[in-house]
């Protein structure tokens, strides 16, 4: 019983990273050339991480460097979706987002209590922000 609800905390933590990792946009007031996309000499920096055997007190923590294209003010969104199956975790396992070359915390809480989206407004002229994700059980 033990082993499966490990399994369970195990492929949630890599779904939420994954959506968490991929769904980051940018949107602009205006249409043109905007774009984000994930940075890294090392193609292993940018790549969303695993976990298990996860127990209560433990955290993994993964820094994400993304470069955005943008001429104007963008707003970046974050979100992570609760698949089927996983609702119970979700009431137990937290998910912080930060920026930490900012001193910035977007998100810290329970993955249940997470807004639908948590926003992040980047000036004009901004070409890369480090975000980030924590995830821990208490």
């Amino acid at each position: 019983m033990k082993n499966k609800v490990m399994k369970r905390i195990s492929g949630l933590l890599v779904s939420i990273i994954l959506l968490i990792g991929m769904t980051t946009t940018a949107f602009a007031a205006d249409s043109g050339s905007e774009g984000v996309k994930l940075l890294g000499a090392d193609a292993s920096k940018n790549v969303p991480f695993f976990v298990e055997n996860m127990f209560p007190g433990d955290s993994v923590s993964k820094d994400f460097n993304i470069q955005v294209s943008h001429q104007k003010a963008i707003t970046l969104y974050y979100h992570a979706d609760i698949r089927p199956g996983y609702e119970v975790l979700a009431e137990v396992l937290h998910i912080k987002i930060e920026l930490p070359e900012k001193g910035e915390t977007l998100y810290n809480g329970l993955m249940r209590d997470m807004p639908n989206s948590v926003q992040y407004g980047l000036e004009a002229n901004a070409q890369e922000l480090l975000y980030r994700i924590t995830v821990y059980l208490i």
